[in-house]
């Protein structure tokens, strides 16, 4: 909502008012790139930094590279930090997920501390809070019956380190139409719905052509309440800025 108000012949003030939310429990993006992360920016339901939110990992391997730091305590995360041919930075343990937005990790060791910091906030958030665990996995990536059975062994193995509260909600992400590797798709779900009931998984077409990466940011208020994260209005955020008067 805006509302312009005039206050002197020359200046006027645009009071901007956005919607902010709350979720009854904690939500942690874990991959497989910022998709999820931008969602919970966009709704003001993002409330810290954590080591997964803006990383680039092969879609297919999203889950269990964060089963793997989170048993290890995030140990390797930032061990052994190697750069690709265009310059972006991985480490050694886990070649398929890159630190896409921090190019100078390698020699910037503020930045490591920084990340270590969000690692030590994960693990802490984990141990004390009902969590929901978001993932987002592309059609694209689900190929193969080889695929499937291996995202299901991941997800498996994630579901050891669940507390009874937690929840791991999967969003499978096609960019145009639920035809997208239909056949291998439509497996990954029909399994899944076999797993515990702290295992959800939705299909979501982001609609890439008209809307770009990040899909119709409109419609993320009611995409989140459809996967079942449950989240009620608070005080909005505001934003005042003035303007001169032609």
């Amino acid at each position: 909502m805006k509302i312009k108000l005039k206050i002197t012949k020359k200046h006027c003030y645009d009071i901007i008012l956005n919607k902010r939310w709350k979720s009854l429990k904690t939500i942690i993006p874990i991959g497989c790139d910022c998709h999820p992360a931008h969602m919970l920016e966009i709704l003001n339901l993002r409330k810290q930094s954590l080591p997964f939110d803006w990383l680039d990992t092969e879609p297919i391997y999203s889950i269990k590279y964060a089963y793997e730091n989170i048993v290890n305590k995030f140990n390797f995360f930032l061990r052994d930090l190697k750069e690709d041919n265009e310059g972006k930075v991985f480490s050694n343990k886990f070649k398929y997920s890159i630190f896409y937005h921090y190019d100078d990790l390698i020699i910037n060791k503020k930045l490591q501390v920084k990340i270590q910091n969000r690692c030590i906030n994960f693990i802490k958030l984990i141990k004390t809070k009902p969590i929901y665990f978001l993932n987002t996995v592309t059609s694209e990536s689900i190929n193969s019956n080889e695929k499937v059975k291996f995202f299901l062994n991941s997800v498996l193995e994630f579901q050891n380190i669940l507390k009874r509260k937690d929840i791991l909600i999967i969003y499978l992400r096609y960019d145009e139409t639920q035809d997208e590797n239909k056949l291998f798709c439509d497996k990954l779900i029909d399994e899944l719905e076999f797993f515990d009931k702290n295992i959800r998984i939705i299909k979501y077409i982001r609609e890439k052509k008209l809307f770009g990466i990040w899909g119709d940011e409109k419609k993320y208020t009611a995409f989140i309440r459809k996967i079942g994260i449950s989240i009620y209005p608070i005080f909005p955020k505001i934003i005042i800025k003035k303007h001169k008067i032609n």
